[in-house]
């Protein structure tokens, strides 16, 4: 598995596993990013909580109550997912000795930075959640470039076209925001208005933007310029490609969908909530492909561990599902120890748990992205000759 290129894989085409489960697992989970906002907006008229006052306590906890939730459900499970073929693959531990021991370092930078800089925790958790997403989109739409077949191999600058939007898409309004001066407030078409600062809870994370790059807002104008020239690319590309019928569907589908709600979720002034919704679509996504990955694996008899094996394979997707929740479960438990057992604070108790998890899945799932056989199931046996 461990590879970049497929060997003895064939890709079907055109979707990746199937247009039911694509739709349902890549597509129409994109209706989740809607839930924590709704959730907070219900949740704050029902207790007379006015929504733009975030930083009160009141408004926090409810916006705790609605992450937590998140977190147990979907979350965490995605994160721990991760270590089925990671951790628990030999070949992973043989081929990435350097990936596999550096994840020590982790837990000791995630608590350090917890007791002494926990705003600085927070801005370095949200740049490399943000890129983690961005990468996991570019890989799904490669999947699907990949499975285009009869076209051949996609050529660099659609590609290009692509990695870009895909990349820059989240950035043009979240970098004015972590730039802009305090009290600024950004005009945008349709009377939509979006105020300087980058607030996570009672973290301000643009605070932790070097001095000598606060107020440069031309650094934004050209993210936004970069990401406009690639949706150009990406419009004429498309409307070139139905022209010859040569167009792929899902995944053009795919970043028509992904890239505008990226691109509008930083509006929101309640960001880690809105952020948040983002995050369950990703995460979604991810409990998906693991579990699709893990079931090839099975089927190819590459799977190193009997625990995962038992885990894996068609028809045991609650079994894989409850244990991944059992273990995001038992991370809300320490939690709770840290917290009510030996006085912590709560703040720093919740993300020591998860980030130190967390970080480690980022660093690994960066070797996992560029493994594009991955996903392609084995040849039938008659071909394999």
């Amino acid at each position: 598995m461990w590879t970049s290129h497929p060997s003895k894989t064939a890709p079907p085409g055109p979707w990746i596993h199937s247009r039911r489960w694509d739709l349902l697992f890549l597509f129409a989970s994109g209706l989740l990013v809607a839930l924590p906002m709704a959730s907070y907006q219900l949740i704050a008229h029902a207790t007379g909580v006015a929504p733009q006052a975030f930083q009160h306590s009141q408004a926090l906890g409810i916006a705790m109550l609605i992450n937590l939730g998140a977190a147990f459900l979907i979350g965490g499970p995605h994160m721990y997912a991760t270590f089925t073929f990671t951790l628990a693959e030999r070949r992973f531990r043989e081929r990435h000795p350097v990936l596999l021991w550096s994840a020590l370092l982790v837990p000791v930078v995630v608590i350090t930075l917890c007791i002494l800089r926990i705003e600085l925790l927070m801005a370095l958790f949200f740049a490399w959640a943000g890129l983690h997403a961005l990468h996991q989109i570019v890989y799904i739409v490669q999947q699907y470039q990949l499975r285009a077949g009869a076209g051949g191999p996609p050529r660099r600058w659609s590609r290009g076209v692509d990695v870009v939007l895909a990349f820059t898409s989240l950035y043009p309004i979240a970098t004015w925001r972590l730039l802009a001066a305090p009290g600024a407030v950004l005009t945008l078409p349709f009377g939509v208005h979006v105020n300087a600062g980058f607030s996570i809870g009672k973290v301000d994370i643009a605070r932790e933007v070097p001095l000598f790059l606060q107020g440069e807002t031309w650094i934004a104008g050209v993210v936004a310029g970069v990401f406009a020239v690639a949706l150009l690319a990406f419009v004429l590309r498309t409307v070139a490609e139905v022209l010859t019928r040569r167009a792929i569907w899902p995944r053009t589908l795919f970043l028509a969908v992904t890239v505008p709600v990226a691109f509008a979720l930083p509006i929101f002034d309640n960001l880690d909530v809105a952020l948040q919704g983002f995050n369950l679509w990703h995460s979604t996504q991810y409990i998906g492909l693991v579990y699709l990955m893990n079931a090839i694996r099975e089927e190819r008899h590459e799977i190193s561990s009997p625990f995962v094996v038992w885990l894996s394979g068609k028809g045991r997707g609650m079994r894989y599902y409850g244990f991944i929740v059992s273990v995001s479960v038992c991370s809300g438990m320490l939690i709770g120890v840290l917290h009510y057992g030996l006085g912590l604070p709560m703040l720093q108790s919740y993300y020591a748990v998860l980030l130190s998890g967390l970080w480690v899945h980022y660093l690994w799932d960066h070797a996992t992205f560029t493994q594009f056989d991955a996903l392609a199931p084995p040849l039938p046996l008659a071909s394999r000759a």
